[in-house]
This record gives C-alpha cells, sequence and structure tokens, in this order.
C-alpha cells in the first residue's frame, strides 16, 4: 500500500524599522520557519541506535515575535537590546521508546532578553553580550519525559565578552565565554533502563551530577608583525583550562565533556 507525506508550508516574514534619528533606531520583526525531519530522522530502521515515527512524524515550526533598539551613543560605543517571544513546535528528538525513537517530544514557548554593547577606539576594540530566556509554557508530546516549570536542557544565561588591542606591531586579543547552569528534567534523574542495554538499570545521579555546573572559558591570541610579509603568532583555546560539559539529556549515565586546554603557534608569511 503506498502512502506519501507533505511538508510544504509558507513561511512568512516582516520587519519594521523606525529612525528615531541617526543614532536611534527602533525594529519590530515577526516570523515563522519549519523544518522538514531529515532522512535518518523520517526512515531509521533495523538498528538499536535509531527508529522512526513515520506515520506521526511532524516538522518543527518556530514563531517568533521581535522587538529591538539600537543605540549608537557616541563614536566610541553602540548599544544594542532585543525583547523577544518565541514558539517551538513539535521538536524533534530522541525518545527512549522503541529503542531510540526519532518523535516530536514537545512545544515550548519562551520570552528572553538579548543585550550588547560594543565599544572602540584606534587601539581598543571589543564587545560584552549576554542572553537570558525563561520558560512560559510547554505542551509534552512523549510520555517518557516530565513536564517542568523551568527551562531544562538549556542554560537560562549566556554571556560573552571580548577585546582586541593594538600596539604597533603587536595585536592582543582575549575572549571569554560564561555559560550558567542547566537544569535536567526529572525523568532524566534517579534510576533509568537504558534504552541499549536490554534489562540494565543504572542510577544516573551516580554517574553525572543533578544539574550540569556553570563554566567559563577564556581564548587568548597574540601576533607579532615581524614585517609587512611575516607575521608570528600565538593562541590558546580554554586558556585555563576548565573542565566543562554540555548536557547530554534524557536518561544516559554521562554528559558531554568538552575540549581541554589547546595552544597553536604559527608563523604566516603572505607573498
Amino acid at each position: 500500500k503506498e502512502k506519501s507525506k507533505d511538508f510544504t508550508r509558507f513561511s512568512p516574514r516582516a520587519a519594521l524599522v523606525y529612525m528615531v534619528n541617526n543614532d536611534f533606531s527602533l525594529k519590530a520583526m515577526f516570523g515563522q520557519a519549519f523544518r522538514a525531519p531529515a532522512p535518518t530522522e523520517m526512515f531509521g530502521s533495523h538498528t538499536f541506535s535509531l527508529g522512526s515515527n513515520i506515520e506521526e512524524l511532524e516538522p518543527e515550526i518556530i514563531t517568533t515575535g521581535e522587538f529591538a533598539f539600537d543605540w549608537i551613543i557616541n563614536k566610541n560605543f553602540n548599544f544594542r537590546a532585543n525583547i523577544f517571544h518565541t514558539k517551538f513546535e513539535n521538536q524533534i528528538a530522541y525518545s527512549t521508546q522503541n529503542n531510540n525513537l526519532s518523535t516530536n517530544i514537545y512545544t515550548s514557548t519562551n520570552q528572553g532578553l538579548e543585550t550588547e554593547l560594543l565599544f572602540g577606539n584606534k587601539r581598543l576594540t571589543g564587545f560584552i553580550n549576554l542572553s537570558y530566556v525563561i520558560r512560559s509554557e510547554e505542551e509534552i508530546l512523549d510520555s517518557t519525559i516530565t513536564e517542568e516549570d523551568e527551562l531544562t536542557w538549556e542554560t537560562p544565561l549566556k554571556a560573552n565578552f571580548g577585546f582586541s588591542y593594538i600596539l604597533r606591531q603587536l595585536r592582543f586579543s582575549l575572549s571569554g565565554h560564561y555559560h550558567a547552569p542547566v537544569k535536567r528534567r526529572d525523568s532524566d534523574k534517579g534510576i533509568e533502563i537504558l534504552p541499549l542495554g536490554v534489562g540494565v538499570a543504572l542510577d544516573m545521579d551516580k554517574y553525572r551530577s543533578k544539574e550540569v555546573e556553570n563554566w567559563l572559558t577564556i581564548d587568548l591570541n597574540l601576533n607579532y608583525k615581524i614585517t609587512s610579509h611575516l607575521t608570528l603568532g600565538a593562541s590558546a583555546v580554554n586558556l585555563f583550562d576548565q573542565e566543562y560539559y554540555l548536557i547530554k539529556n534524557i536518561g544516559f549515565p554521562f554528559d558531554y565533556r568538552q575540549e581541554t586546554r589547546r595552544y597553536h603557534v604559527y608563523l604566516s608569511l603572505m607573498l
């Protein structure tokens, strides 16, 4: 018996910009987009690592409204801010049903604020930005995960900063990223039966913390222009060798450990 499925959808976008004066502008934006399931999400079969929910799987739909302003304070400073309201429908992810079933797990509604300050002069340039988000509502579509009153599986707060300084032939730059703690769902904690281990039950709390701790990483870059064609440089990623993790959702006895400190020294010749 032949069946068909169509994911065609209209995705409107609109924006209105009002220039109060040469230094201050207001923006109102609306948009909707969708993502059709990838082939592996649609047609996974005959494997313990992935199953597919072809009959019921729906595309992801994102609807967002934003209000922003851009303020040039003076020739050295520029401040921006953006308030947003976003609804993410039918998020596709792994479910522990049917050996990692790829299915729609929930619909969520979030609000947040993004801000950024840019600064600079002839020698020094830089930025600092911050984003904060709260979850106001969610609808669970998968019985294996619990509904939560607050944001889970992602941090509510992120911040970045960076600056670059030039002194004659020497250029120095430093950047950093702060990632606040990430909460798990109640269904991620306690005793879990692993989907790929028939009859194997583990206490997740023995193998990973009940929330992913906050972290701050710093990157450094130096380069010295020896001649107009020759540059000597050095850089360090995760300068202070911070041990940090990204969350693994659902009930698994691990999180994703990220890169340790890495150095790079180079000599660049421009012909």
